[in-house]
């Protein structure tokens, strides 16, 4: 299969395919690049990326912990990116790599980005201490910001019939 083949399967735009760079090497061993695989498992993508050392990573919760992915290799399936879904995959030796799927078909084969080091969690931890920081001031701030602002009134509707129960500083005997 050549390029032109992939290009036309995928139905990827000339704008897609420039982004797309090509490298004819045979696949690592153990990494299976048909539609379907024994050991996939779905993955649910977290909503929070990050930037670190220059590049936008994507954490994945796997099988066996956690691993990162740079965004940047899911840039050439952008146009479809609301149907991809993220699989793990394992190779007979036990390693981990990422299938990116357009409905049942892999588009991407993605192995996860080694970025876990003492340096990477000593910020990821320093983060996190910041945020629960600014949490709980935001926590202890929250009653005086929230005062109640006396120029806005509830309206008291009658639930079942829509009708408006009283007006704002209408007492009951004035209805």
């Amino acid at each position: 299969m050549d390029e032109e083949n992939i290009y036309s399967m995928f139905d990827i735009s000339a704008k897609q395919q420039e982004k797309i760079i090509f490298r004819h090497q045979h696949a690592p061993e153990g990494i299976n690049l048909s539609d379907t695989d024994p050991t996939e498992h779905r993955i649910d993508e977290e909503s929070l990326s990050l930037v670190y050392d220059g590049g936008v990573l994507k954490p994945l919760q796997t099988r066996n912990g956690i691993s990162f992915i740079q965004n940047k290799y899911l840039s050439p399936l952008e146009d479809v990116i609301d149907m991809v879904q993220l699989y793990e995959r394992e190779t007979p030796q036990g390693m981990t790599y990422i299938v990116a799927k357009t409905g049942l078909f892999v588009a991407a084969v993605i192995m996860p980005y080694n970025v876990i080091n003492e340096k990477f969690v000593y910020h990821l931890s320093a983060l996190a201490r910041q945020c629960s920081r600014a949490l709980a001031e935001k926590k202890i701030d929250r009653p005086a910001t929230e005062a109640i602002d006396k120029t806005q009134y509830r309206i008291n509707v009658d639930e079942s019939t829509g009708e408006i129960i009283n007006f704002p500083g209408e007492t009951e005997a004035e209805q």
